[in-house]
């Protein structure tokens, strides 16, 4: 601490009178006023400075003879002017006698201070000037504290981006803005596609690493005065302000989706990652939760559509939205509730019909909408997580009845069909070990079927658990064949058993010889690679004589079965036993 200085000698001393008690109180008054730890500015109304301490001296950076030249509004910061204009005119006019207010005051050097200020009025009431007593203190530190966790809970911690609230605080006032210049704003909802593969297969750090990356693309891909934020997992939101037309927006997201598509070197291996970008625009009356809701509406229709792509909001989306939605929540409690069911359409072997098998369709016994098919809830399952449920309890219910048809006809095969989720999720061969074991069901008589989809996403561990369970003597079909890109590099990269050629070509073979070239080429392509084919959607008499003349090995469909529950396959097996038994079977 300074030492206090001596203004008016010592105030009592031994045999020394005492000074004037007067000039002892006002001695005092200096003092105090002087060495007070908070500047101090003894000021006229209209601003002149009387007397200035040794603190205002050190937080101004001018000395008292600088401070005593220059008012309070010159000190201020340009930004802050004007604060105290109301509030001195009031002090002036007798109806306040003091007030408290935070601003900056600028340093010669061009620093800025952050100052708590109070004044009040001295008025010794008999009729002496009325003079102005300002207390200022230093408050630049707590103010950089109340910044930083302002800045803290307004950004995203990972990637240091906008957060939710603050995206829509930028997006009420860009759409405030928007009417008052009668320019347009959009909002585009990012989501990654299939960005929960990598974070399975690299771990957490590595899907970090790639959001990083991401949200850096995204800021490099917008104009200077668009906001893009992070809501949180894998999904941004990018604000365009100022567009001229709604098309605008429509090109932004393509060049996002531009600026995403070069692959990403995670620890040494390149990933490419894509998005699914909806795209909303503001209209008269739009709110910032309107507009993210739409624009996330039509973020799943681009999903819904194949992904990789940018939608544009239209009429009836939400509703689409809210029904996905509502089919997501009964899902979940289907799932609880033991409200699915699996069902079973049989196989025939070609060219003498016998039946060889089943392939496992679910259902759900919804109890409102009645019997509801896989394509209505099964692409929500794969979105939401739950067809890891769902698989497992398919798995469980088709050994079970396999179990018993197995006690008829030992070599009674399985199909499931097996969804990317399941292969992502560690131990899954484990668990197919287990389930097989429990029901007594010999590895070879099941057989999981993929799509090429499924297959251009497997790599690391889950193409591992691919080749585990071939290991352990499950068969694997390529299903949906011929509807993908690369479908004879899966031939021979993995390994298949059965190709299964898709029921689009099947329902063309009554049209002419371009389908019937194709299928007989599919075939006959699966016959060179010691691979067995299989039709689906065989729905004509004419469709199956065609495929038994070209020696398609098996078939399925509505021609020969539709899909049925499992009591009637019992049925079936038994009465395909006994006409086995009855006709040799080289007849």
């Amino acid at each position: 601490r300074r030492p206090l200085r001596r203004w008016g000698g010592e105030l009592t001393a031994p045999g020394v009178a005492p000074v004037d008690r007067y000039q002892t109180d006002r001695t005092l008054l200096e003092l105090t006023f002087d060495e007070a730890s908070v500047g101090m500015a003894l000021r006229r109304f209209d601003g002149t400075a009387l007397r200035v301490n040794r603190a205002m001296c050190d937080l101004t950076g001018r000395t008292a003879g600088e401070l005593t030249k220059v008012t309070p509004e010159q000190l201020t910061h340009p930004d802050d002017a004007g604060i105290e204009h109301m509030l001195m005119a009031e002090l002036e006019a007798g109806t306040r006698h003091g007030y408290e207010v935070e601003k900056r005051y600028v340093r010669p050097d061009g620093t800025a201070v952050w100052c708590h200020i109070s004044v009040s009025v001295l008025d010794r009431g008999d009729g002496a000037e009325r003079l102005l007593l300002r207390q200022v203190s230093d408050i630049t530190e707590r103010k950089a504290a109340e910044t930083k966790l302002t800045d803290v809970a307004l950004h995203d911690g990972l990637t240091g981006l906008p957060n939710r609230l603050l995206l829509l605080d930028r997006v009420d006032h860009a759409l405030a803005r928007s009417r008052r210049q009668v320019s347009s704003v959009a909002v585009l909802f990012l989501d990654l596609d299939r960005f929960k593969i990598v974070n399975d297969s690299k771990g957490h750090a590595a899907g970090d690493m790639l959001l990083t990356t991401v949200a850096e693309r995204l800021l490099r891909a917008l104009r200077p005065n668009d906001t893009v934020a992070r809501l949180g997992g894998d999904e941004f939101v990018v604000l365009c302000e100022d567009l001229s037309s709604p098309s605008e927006a429509s090109t932004v997201a393509r060049r996002l989706l531009h600026a995403l598509s070069r692959p990403v070197d995670l620890d040494g291996r390149e990933v490419v990652v894509t998005a699914s970008i909806g795209i909303a625009v503001g209209q008269q009356g739009s709110s910032a939760d309107t507009l993210l809701r739409k624009a996330d509406s039509a973020m799943y229709q681009a999903k819904a559509r194949g992904r990789n792509r940018a939608e544009m909001y239209a009429d009836g989306l939400e509703e689409r939205a809210v029904r996905r939605l509502e089919t997501e929540q009964d899902l979940r409690r289907a799932v609880e509730r033991n409200e699915l069911v699996v069902w079973y359409q049989p196989q025939y072997s070609l060219p003498h019909q016998h039946l060889l098998g089943v392939e496992a369709l679910v259902r759900w016994q919804h109890p409102t909408r009645g019997l509801v098919l896989p394509d209505d809830f099964l692409p929500v399952a794969e979105e939401t997580g739950l067809i890891g449920d769902i698989g497992s309890f398919v798995l469980e219910a088709v050994c079970r009845d396999g179990m018993r048809w197995g006690t008829i006809d030992p070599g009674f095969r399985l199909a499931v069909n097996l969804s990317g989720r399941q292969l992502e999720t560690p131990g899954f061969c484990t668990f197919v070990e287990s389930v097989l074991a429990r029901h007594g069901i010999p590895a070879g008589r099941l057989c999981f079927e993929v799509t090429e989809s499924i297959l251009m996403d497997i790599q690391g561990s889950t193409a591992r658990q691919l080749g585990q369970l071939r290991a352990l003597g499950v068969h694997l079909a390529l299903d949906d064949f011929g509807t993908g890109y690369s479908s004879l590099s899966y031939l021979t990269s993995f390994p298949v058993d059965q190709v299964k050629i898709d029921r689009s070509f099947v329902a063309d073979l009554d049209e002419g010889r371009r389908s019937m070239a194709v299928v007989s080429a599919v075939i006959g392509l699966a016959h060179d690679l010691g691979l067995e084919a299989v039709a689906e959607g065989a729905e004509t008499s004419e469709q199956l004589d065609r495929l038994r003349a070209m020696s398609c090995d098996a078939v399925q469909g509505f021609v020969l079965g539709h899909p049925m529950p499992a009591g009637q396959i019992d049925a079936l097996v038994t009465s395909a036993s006994t006409l086995r038994r009855a006709v040799p079977a080289t007849s």
